[in-house]
């Protein structure tokens, strides 16, 4: 049982590293705006 929850915290954090690029990929189109 102690393997499955490593697992999980393992792909917590992948998800967590995609949603940053998400955000900076919204952020990127609103920079082009103001220029």
């Amino acid at each position: 049982k102690k393997k499955e929850i490593e697992k999980k915290k393992k792909k917590k954090k992948k998800q967590k590293k995609k949603r940053k690029n998400v955000s900076i990929f919204i952020m990127v189109p609103s920079l082009n705006h103001l220029f």
